[in-house]
């Protein structure tokens, strides 16, 4: 503290003698130049700005270039104490102007350009900058934080692996360096450097929340837990981390623990939708489906666009019977998003338990033309056909659906479903081939899939898939049926 005093004390005796010396020669560069320097010392930047300005237009009267560099760097360097970024630019502008500057002037450019929020400008002065001086590791971070803010998250690790490496004391690019590695999917890497963060400094609240959102992502859900609550403790109970925590109570089976989270995130910020589209996922945990239903309609005010909650509400709306609402829900779906086709095929089922089938047979298309590969649409599509009687028509689709999955026990659950259109054609006139192709598909389902635990077959449908169990005979198909028919019957 005497040191300090003693500094200030030297530095305003230099300060008067600059001063008496000005008194004399108003133009004198060296003495304007002290005085400046002297009031940044003693934090009297406007002063220092004052003496600055003065130097600056003498020397722009002499066009004297070699000073002007001097009191425009150091003008720039006392205006970025100020926080006054867009003149700083300006003074660096003005020296690179002059020809041949500093790499340094460059370096400092760029960093008024990040805080003033001039990405790309910050960039293009950064990179000329490292081709100066390609060993900066200050650089690179600053780089790196430049490309973090621009969303480039590849760009920002590489810039972050660099200053590492040149650097591997700079915790500020590991911490950074593990935050992209979370935000690319990179948990386990994540993980690894915000280990080493911790371990050092063990109230670090930004590594604690992310080594906490890896550990939830890989599902190490109690470690998890564990991060989220040291940092909660240590005082950062912010809505995104409770937020976190609750989903983690939540896939923990810890209900109750979660709501209290989720609930306090709400109460911190209730005009954030996240929150209660989270506690939505809680009531249904609890089985309170009104109260979810009334969170993500909550959430539906707060972001009509929200396809998440909407597709969300529909589940429960299915789960209630409530297929009108569902369908409107549907509705709002296909406005926001018209590609999605699983969601054609669930509202032509919300169609199908309105008995709407016209709209339910359309919307079946919609999905079948928007996801080709699927076999669902087209399956769903064939379960409504024969159930409408339309029985061709279903087995076009079953033959479809089976060529769309490689799946044993969905391939065997279609085939019986075949099979029972097979066994309801009216097809008189070749009786025996009918019963000889349902026939076939309970075989080939049985033999793909076993006896199901449990089948609902109709009167038809039985002797048929009983028959499947055994290899037929050569000759006719018919009399060979008749006589197994006997045989079960104990004629």
């Amino acid at each position: 503290m005497a040191d300090e005093r003693n500094r200030e004390i030297v530095d305003r005796w230099l300060i008067n003698k600059a001063t008496e010396q000005l008194s004399s020669d108003q133009q004198d560069l060296g003495a304007l130049y002290e005085r400046a320097c002297r009031y940044v010392n003693i934090g009297e930047l406007e002063n220092a700005i004052g003496d600055l300005n003065t130097a600056v237009q003498l020397i722009d009267v002499e066009k004297e270039q070699e000073p002007k560099v001097l009191f425009l760097a150091m003008r720039a360097e006392t205006q970025e104490l100020l926080g006054d970024r867009e003149s700083a630019v300006n003074d660096y502008t003005e020296i690179i102007s002059l020809g041949d500057p500093e790499a340094g002037v460059f370096f400092r450019r760029a960093y008024c350009y990040r805080e003033l929020g001039a990405y790309q400008d910050a960039l293009i002065d950064l990179d000329v900058y490292l081709d100066k001086e390609p060993s900066d590791a200050i650089a690179f971070y600053n780089r790196g934080l430049v490309y973090l803010a621009l969303d480039e998250i590849t760009e920002a690790l590489r810039d972050f692996d660099e200053t590492v490496r040149l650097d591997a004391k700079l915790d500020d690019a590991r911490r950074n360096r593990g935050v992209c590695q979370y935000q690319l999917g990179n948990y386990s890497a994540a993980i690894k450097d915000l280990e080493v963060i911790i371990k050092t400094h063990p109230d670090d609240l930004i590594a604690l929340y992310f080594r906490g959102v890896s550990y939830a992502r890989t599902g190490e859900l109690q470690r998890a837990a564990d991060d989220f609550t040291q940092a909660i403790n240590l005082g950062d109970q912010t809505y995104n981390l409770l937020i976190e925590r609750g989903t983690v109570f939540r896939a923990l089976g810890e209900t109750s623990k979660s709501l209290a989270d989720i609930e306090a995130a709400v109460a911190l910020d209730p005009d954030e939708s996240i929150g209660y589209m989270q506690r939505a996922e809680v009531y249904l945990a609890l089985g309170a489906t009104a109260n979810a239903v009334d969170d993500y309609s909550e959430c539906l005010l707060l972001d009509p666009e929200n396809v998440d909650a909407l597709i969300s509400r529909v589940g429960v709306y299915f789960e209630l019977g409530l297929f009108k609402e569902a369908i409107s829900d549907f509705d709002n779906v296909v406005r926001i998003d018209s590609e999605r086709g699983l969601v054609y095929s669930m509202r032509a089922l919300a169609y199908s338990e309105l008995r709407q089938f016209d709209e339910a047979i359309a919307d079946f298309g919609k999905a079948i033309a928007l996801i080709p590969d699927d076999y669902k649409p087209v399956y769903e599509r064939g379960n409504l056909y024969a159930e409408l009687g339309e029985h061709n028509s279903a087995i076009a689709d079953f033959t479809e659906s089976l060529n769309r999955t490689q799946d044993m026990t969905t391939q065997a659950s279609i085939l019986l479903d075949r099979g029972r259109s097979y066994s309801k054609l009216d097809m008189s006139n070749n009786t025996s081939d009918v019963h000889y192709l349902a026939l076939e598909d309970f075989r080939e389902a049985l033999r793909l899939d076993g006896p199901p635990d449990t089948l609902h077959l109709s009167d038809l449908e039985i002797p048929a898939l009983l028959l499947a169990m055994s290899e037929p005979p050569p000759g006719s198909i018919t009399s060979w049926f008749k006589g197994k028919l006997n045989r079960l019957m104990g004629k």
